[in-house]
């Protein structure tokens, strides 16, 4: 039998190989690990429900008739299923019209909805493109 080949662990069960080799690694980093505790910016372990702030960025790549209608499916769509839903507190509809995805020097409702992002004002982004 080539060394290739050979088994790993020799005279022992699939659970003791598992425990050695968990063992291994544990005692190999156990004064060397150190753990740095993030605290959360939220109290998620309260009782009362979290409403999160959402929104939604709808575009279209072209300015074309058939789009159009596309396009006011998409802002109508999120509008109403945000502000539907009782968890949810409805923040902005971020939309680009007849714009291409390619560079977003042009996507100034994209900007304002990173810049909202990075800012804290949405907790959870929807998205759709046509």
């Amino acid at each position: 039998m080539s060394s290739k080949h050979k088994p790993k662990w020799n005279g022992s069960s699939k659970a003791d190989r598992r425990k050695a080799a968990k063992d291994k690694i544990k005692t190999a980093y156990k004064d060397s690990a150190e753990v740095e505790v993030i605290p959360a910016t939220r109290d998620l372990t309260a009782d009362e429900p979290k409403i999160l702030r959402v929104a939604a960025y709808c575009r279209v790549s072209t300015d074309q008739e058939a789009q159009a209608g596309s396009y006011e499916l998409q802002v109508q769509y999120y509008t109403d299923l945000i502000q539907k839903n009782p968890a949810w507190e409805f923040v902005d509809i971020y939309a680009d019209e007849g714009i291409s995805g390619t560079n977003i020097m042009h996507r100034k409702e994209f900007q304002r909805m990173i810049a909202d992002c990075v800012g804290g004002k949405i907790d959870l982004l929807n998205q759709i493109v046509t």
